[in-house]
């Protein structure tokens, strides 16, 4: 009769046992697709950034050229010459500007280039740090889940090493049970 419960003993630890494998299976593929996520998060704040790049560089000549639309010095020239500013910008030489018309052309375009350089570094470091937040926000949120999954499998990898210990000590026990109960047939 030992013998038998033995050998159920022995079935509800590797049930359990195999419950307990089969979590930490699951658990290992939610932390794949958490590496994945989290790379994922990096690829697209990096891609944001890379955008936000392109995207300051385009509204730094927006800035320089509407400020330059919006100058009277640089407005009376260009009606002078019947052109508009990114004309004038990209061939000067072939307008025959006079000195003082170059040097104001020069002035306006340092003045409204310092001016867009500073609004864009602004935008850009405001910009860059909202990213910067929203990302490592996401990325804290990935790394906790990662964490807990760590600690999870941590304590099924403890039970499973109790139920391995007490499954040997059971099938021992079973070993023991069966030769004991063994008949001898009155060859002792």
């Amino acid at each position: 009769m030992g013998f038998l419960l033995f050998a159920a003993r022995k079935l509800q630890l590797k049930a359990k046992m195999n419950q307990l494998q089969y979590r930490q299976m699951q658990l290992s593929q939610e932390q794949q697709t958490i590496a994945s996520q989290i790379a994922e998060k990096q690829q697209s704040v990096n891609a944001a950034r890379n955008q936000l790049g392109v995207c300051s560089q385009m509204s730094m000549m927006n800035s320089i050229m509407s400020q330059l639309n919006g100058n009277d010095d640089i407005k009376g020239i260009l009606q002078e010459k019947g052109t508009n500013i990114q004309t004038l910008l990209q061939n000067a030489s072939k307008f025959n500007l006079s000195a003082d018309q170059t040097q104001k052309l020069q002035y306006a375009y340092a003045v409204a280039q310092n001016q867009a350089q500073m609004q864009t570094a602004y935008t850009t470091n405001v910009m860059n740090s909202v990213l910067d937040a929203s990302g490592k926000l996401e990325l804290s949120k990935l790394q906790n889940k990662d964490n807990e999954i760590d600690m999870e499998i941590q304590g099924l990898e403890s039970q499973l090493k109790l139920i391995e210990g007490e499954y040997k000590a059971v099938n021992d026990g079973e070993k023991s049970e069966a030769q004991n109960s063994a008949p001898t047939f009155g060859l002792a």
